[in-house]
């Protein structure tokens, strides 16, 4: 499900905004879509049917609660048809969804993927991201691992090598050892008898220690020469297939020991068109990285600088006359897909083992090292929020490699990998946590906001008087209700007569989606109501954030402050707070008042 915060209408009539936690954005580079889609067929359910016609099974959210699949973390998945609606259908030519979700890294078919370095460098807001194992490798599944480059009118093109397809060996009975971590993968897949379908993998020299299919029909595994994976399934239909794989560890976490450069293997290095390796060699020469370094100090020195990238737009000016693979790796400027495709390019031209894997969320590189076996490495890069779903399960455990990153991390990296661990928290919380109260304002107490429920009815939301928890109805005369007026008491006779001028508060047009950890833009004027021409110079207004519920916003968030000027125009930019719970708000601005003008909020 995804999860934003919203504002909405409250009896306060706040300024309407949407508060998102994030919203994807497309872009375009000569007329090519960057964003490639899973290939979703006219009819979701088309590719349900069993042979006889009929529909296979029906989704979860189909299913009564008696008879939707439950089970404990680390248990084999339910071996049923049954999935979410959101659960991709894996077909051989690549994923197919119900749902859009956009894979920017590059296309899903090893078979047929190749992806162009692209200039359009800037951070994504939020991708999709299916998850097939248990326990979740998020973000790291691998979804293709390309290992070949070629170069083509200006353009560097990825793809697959894919050499001759190998059977895997599935070890029935075997147990994982203590080097290794267990998984268990689960696929929904439309199967062709003898046709070649491909699954995601977990690490690059996994062991398949068990399968199961529903229904029981032969299933084989094979792999290419990237160590892409795939199932030959004896069947004609849908079919799921439960993996149960073994991990070495030493892909995840392992350390990268000295060794010579002749002890790296070089069958295994991607060969560079003549173009590419001599671009190559200038980024090298310009960031000071040689064979005259050990391969250790090299590799340290090529994961530095390549970590320290930033996710931004490109000066494209720059690149009139020049290499895009050059440019990017100057500026050290793009997101995960940019500096993994950059980082694979280069270290292959100083002959390290190396390739470009991804998935629908984001792309990450392996490297191959003595004595190791392919290893993860992660550059960064990831989208600003990475939305997991999942066949099976609401909540999933994360797997931990049980040992912390132990390669360079400059401050850039550190920066992406807390703002991903912290959203990652959050909704671990939000789906762990049981939460007070009824529901209605999503746990959190009235005043405190943010409130998840919606208005019945469009007419509701207008009424700023309707389903509060004081029987307030709009029969209700709003001069008599006291929490309008935090001065009024039950004696009107005993409240002073205020005899300053009245401020208001105008707004100017701003942005409705905003996102957490980002600034916007936020402008208006404060000004004698009676005489309108008449701004008021050099007073402080504080801009709130409070639960559409909320009755006052004396417990509100403030989330910043401006002047105004000699005009009593008030221009700058607030930060939304990245710890802000998730919900609808109500923004607010506030004036407190003085002793010529009383308090205003703006309308």
């Amino acid at each position: 499900m995804s999860r934003f915060i919203r504002s909405s209408l409250s009896r306060l009539a706040p300024v309407v905004v949407v508060l998102a936690l994030s919203s994807l954005v497309y872009a375009q580079s000569e007329g090519r879509p960057l964003h490639e889609y899973f290939q979703s067929p006219a009819s979701y359910d088309d590719l349900r049917k069993a042979p006889d016609g009929t529909t296979a099974a029906p989704l979860n959210n189909e299913l009564p609660p008696s008879q939707k699949p439950s089970r404990t973390p680390g248990d084999p998945p339910p071996l049923t048809l049954a999935s979410s609606d959101d659960e991709p259908i894996l077909a051989k030519d690549g994923p197919k969804s119900a749902e859009e979700m956009p894979a920017p890294q590059g296309g899903l078919d090893p078979f047929s993927a190749e992806n162009s370095l692209d200039s359009q460098t800037d951070k994504v807001d939020e991708l999709n991201y299916y998850s097939s194992f248990d326990p979740s490798v998020i973000p790291y599944k691998r979804g293709v691992a390309q290992n070949s480059v070629r170069y083509a009118d200006g353009q560097y093109i990825f793809s697959v090598d894919a050499g001759r397809l190998r059977q895997v060996n599935v070890e029935e009975g075997a147990s994982s050892t203590s080097s290794e971590d267990t998984f268990w993968g689960t696929f929904l897949l439309k199967a062709e008898s003898g046709v070649y379908l491909p699954v995601p993998s977990v690490s690059a020299s996994q062991r398949i220690l068990e399968i199961k299919s529903e229904p029981a029909v032969p299933v084989e595994v094979f792999r290419d020469r990237a160590d892409n994976y795939m199932l030959r399934i004896a069947h004609n239909g849908l079919v799921r297939v439960n993996m149960k794989i073994a991990a070495p560890n030493a892909y995840f976490t392992s350390d990268f020991s000295s060794t010579s450069w002749s002890s790296l293997d070089a069958s295994q290095v991607i060969e560079l068109p003549g173009e590419a390796r001599r671009q190559a060699s200038r980024v090298l020469a310009e960031i000071g990285v040689g064979r005259t370094m050990s391969p250790r100090n090299a590799l340290m020195e090529l994961i530095m600088y390549f970590r320290g990238f930033e996710g931004k737009p490109l000066d494209v000016s720059s690149l009139a006359n020049g290499d895009l693979y050059y440019q990017i790796s100057m500026a050290q400027t793009g997101v995960c897909r940019h500096r993994s495709f950059a980082f694979v390019v280069t270290a292959s031209a100083l002959g390290i083992p190396t390739r470009y894997v991804y998935n629908e969320a984001h792309a990450f590189v392996e490297v191959l090292w003595p004595g190791v076996g392919w290893r993860r490495i992660d550059l960064g890069g990831a989208a600003q929020d990475i939305e997991q779903h999942s066949a099976q399960d609401n909540n999933q455990r994360v797997h931990d490699p049980g040992k912390q990153d132990n390669l360079p991390q400059p401050e850039a990296f550190i920066s992406e990998l807390e703002r991903f661990a912290e959203q990652q928290e959050e909704r671990r919380q939000q789906e762990n946590e049981e939460l007070s109260g009824d529901g209605t304002n999503g746990g959190f107490d009235i005043e405190d906001g943010p409130m998840n429920a919606m208005a019945d009815t469009e007419s509701d939301m207008d009424n700023p008087f309707i389903n509060q928890d004081d029987n307030i109805t709009s029969d209700d005369d709003p001069e008599d209700i006291s929490f309008l007026d935090p001065t009024s008491t039950d004696d009107p006779s005993l409240v002073p007569e205020d005899v300053r001028a009245q401020a208001v508060i105008q707004l100017g047009e701003m942005s409705t989606t905003l996102r957490r950890g980002q600034s916007f833009k936020i402008s208006g004027s404060l000004y004698n109501e009676a005489q309108r021409t008449q701004g008021l110079a050099n007073q402080k207004v504080r801009i709130i954030l409070v639960s559409p519920s909320s009755s006052s916003t004396s417990n509100g968030r403030e989330i910043g402050t401006l002047n105004t000027n000699a005009q009593g125009r008030f221009d700058g930019e607030v930060t939304i707070p990245r710890t802000l719970p998730f919900g609808r708000w109500s923004l607010f601005v506030i004036f407190d008042g003085d002793a010529q003008y009383k308090p205003a909020q703006s309308r």
